[in-house]
């Protein structure tokens, strides 16, 4: 019962998944027309997550990725790259197109976590899972309100079935927050969108 439920949170979180809801989320906070917002998000998914996810389902069917979670640290390197040049295209793009601020520190720290999670992954393998949960959450404070803290706690949920899974260690999910952590409060600071 225990491995079923780390499971099916490792499913439910996962970080794709993440960060689409993250990117919905951030982009509804913004004050400009639907049609925008929906070209934002179709250009963030076009540019940013398309191409991972196509190296990610491409190595797969190749035997190259053993599992969809990439829980071997030396078959990650294909896909983290492509989720750099992901990140680094719409980096670009929002700041090329003057985006919003929002929309900046998002990418800003998509792209700071895309290439400081790549350069940890040659010498030691951190949660991405924890990672992206963090940088939801903390968004979702940071632009919110903090009554939203509450979230946190999911925090918790996905490090303890990260490792109830077998696929980290505690300190491989410490790794994956405290990471997040930093680079998100400090673009979306940087950008003056943390209010504490």
């Amino acid at each position: 019962m225990i491995k079923q439920t780390a499971k099916l949170l490792s499913a439910f979180f996962e970080p794709y998944t993440v960060a689409t809801v993250t990117l919905i989320f951030v982009v509804q906070s913004l004050r400009a027309p639907l049609s925008e917002k929906f070209v934002w998000l179709l250009t963030v998914f076009f540019f940013g997550a398309l191409p991972p996810i196509l190296v990610l389902v491409y190595e797969k069917r190749k035997g190259k990725i053993s599992d969809w979670f990439i829980s071997n640290r030396a078959e990650r390197r294909d896909v983290q790259l492509a989720w750099v040049f992901g990140a680094t295209s719409v980096t670009a793009l929002a700041l090329i197109f003057d985006l919003p601020r929002t929309l900046q520190a998002l990418s800003l720290t998509f792209f700071s976590l895309s290439l400081g999670m790549s350069v940890v992954n040659f010498y030691w393998k951190v949660s991405v899972h924890t990672a992206m949960i963090t940088l939801a959450v903390l968004s979702m404070v940071l632009i919110y309100s903090s009554s939203w803290a509450f979230l946190f706690l999911l925090i918790l949920f996905v490090a303890w079935a990260r490792v109830q899974v077998g696929a980290h260690t505690w300190s491989q999910t410490s790794g994956g927050v405290f990471l997040s952590l930093i680079i998100t409060y400090f673009w979306f600071n940087y950008f003056g969108l943390a209010t504490f």
